[in-house]
């Protein structure tokens, strides 16, 4: 699966870092690995497989997902929304009227 950057709050390409796993709902975080012992024995139903990482709060606060990921739409179930255009963005934007004269 593709990662996505997200953002970082560090200047100088070092971590931390968010990342989406694009086609899920995950985010993967990369920080410093926490190893301070009364930390980690406060931690709950740590399985074998999980470490824990060290961020500062302002990349969450800049960069996490304030709201779930919304709904791609077959394009199907919204084609007729595009049936009856008769002018693009693009078109508008060269029709002789609506040029800029110098």
């Amino acid at each position: 699966m593709t990662l996505r950057f997200i953002g970082t709050t560090s200047g100088d390409g070092d971590c931390p870092t968010l990342y989406e796993i694009e086609g899920t709902d995950q985010i993967l975080v990369q920080g410093d690995r926490e190893t301070d012992p009364g930390h980690l024995v406060q931690l709950r139903d740590v399985k074998d497989s999980e470490t824990f990482v060290r961020v500062p709060r302002d990349l969450l606060v800049r960069y996490a997902p304030r709201l779930p990921a919304p709904e791609l739409q077959p394009f199907p179930s919204i084609a007729n929304l595009f049936r009856e255009f008769k002018h693009t963005a693009w078109r508008l934007e060269t029709r002789h009227q609506c040029r800029q004269r110098p």
